[in-house]
């Protein structure tokens, strides 16, 4: 079932930022490697490689510091019109309805942010396009 709510600066639908890989796997299948990325340090260890992950079924994506099952995911995204926020607000709204609903965002002319990027926080953001969003990225801003 697509669909479910986006908690800002949490999660979207049932996949929340910090999720391991396995519990994800165990819950809604394996999902399909979108991208990986080496790690330069260790090149032979695929185990190391930083992966996005697409999830069709839940029409979501998810980024994971590690290729390893017990790897966190650290950005969600999602195009789905299907995830709103519990005040309406997701793919298709308008950056009006996006700063009504939550007062707190800040905008400019490419996105809406919700929450301030500070090391270990989850920053929301609602991408935009023609003044509307275009898809919803939750990520965790790095430690260091």
């Amino acid at each position: 079932m697509v669909g479910g709510i986006i908690v800002p600066g949490g999660a979207i639908g049932p996949i929340a930022v910090g999720d391991e890989r396995a519990a994800i796997a165990a819950r809604h299948g394996d999902g399909v490697v979108a991208s990986r990325t080496r790690d330069p340090e260790h090149p032979g260890n695929r185990n190391l490689d930083r992966v996005t992950v697409r999830y069709p079924a839940l029409s979501l994506v998810a980024a994971f510091p590690t290729d390893e099952a017990s790897s966190g995911a650290e950005r969600l995204a999602t195009r789905s019109r299907a995830y709103r926020t519990r005040a309406g607000v997701g793919v298709g709204s308008t950056r009006a309805a996006v700063r009504r609903a939550h007062p707190a965002a800040v905008c400019d002319a490419a996105s809406c942010r919700i929450g301030r990027a500070l090391p270990g926080r989850v920053v929301t953001r609602f991408l935009l396009a023609r003044g509307r969003v275009v898809r919803v990225d939750l990520r965790r801003t790095p430690l260091g």
